[in-house]
């Protein structure tokens, strides 16, 4: 091979990493601020879970944090209709589901004055129903912070699941569903909580 050749080669890689180093910093300050919340049932029923974070007053609460996208999977359950919720400061939180399984939006409205830009897309949140995924791990991947029933198989693999753009595990907040005849999942989360593995709430 001439040294020409070798030349044009080691160029086109070099242009290559450079820009695969561009696509990944992309990449990275994309990341930086988008930020997925995943809540998962399995496949059961668990409606005082899924009703409570699809109302307004929870939505306002966590597209106030900075989620801008929140997953919920919700196997057998119903969905509310329509959300809506108003406070006091006048905002407002809009969640239309009456195409159960599509994706929408919620707004956040307030005055003008009260947050600038920022602060408006910080408050935009879209929201994804659906009742079951073939690709469970690969949702955990793609997401920032779980909430998650008791069930031993969403535990596990969310804990040996690592976030696939930080590589950093992924914090993991527990509800079991108690409306369960056997109890074992709340023994489950509350022995793996007392252990450090994970966060541990009720719906109530």
């Amino acid at each position: 091979m001439s040294t020409s050749s070798r030349n044009n080669i080691r160029g086109e890689s070099n242009m290559q990493q450079r820009q695969a180093d561009t696509r990944r910093s992309t990449d990275s300050k994309t990341d930086a601020s988008s930020k997925t919340l995943l809540v998962t049932v399995g496949s059961t029923l668990f409606p005082s879970l899924t009703d409570i974070i699809l109302s307004a007053p929870i939505l306002e609460v966590i597209a106030s944090s900075g989620t801008t996208r929140l997953a919920v999977q919700y196997g057998r359950a119903d969905l509310p209709s329509a959300s809506r919720f108003r406070e006091g400061g006048g905002f407002e939180v809009d969640l239309d589901l009456t195409e159960k399984g599509a994706s929408t939006f919620v707004t956040i409205r307030g005055p003008s004055e009260s947050f600038n830009e920022d602060d408006r897309r910080r408050r935009e949140l879209k929201v994804e129903v659906f009742r079951f995924t073939d690709d469970f791990e690969g949702l955990i991947r793609s997401s920032d912070y779980v909430i998650s029933h008791a069930g031993s198989g969403s535990i596990l693999t969310t804990l040996r699941t690592v976030n696939r753009t930080t590589g950093n595990p992924i914090p993991l907040l527990v509800v079991p569903n108690e409306s369960l005849m056997d109890n074992h999942q709340a023994e489950l989360a509350d022995k793996m909580g007392e252990e450090g593995y994970l966060f541990v709430s009720r719906v109530e």
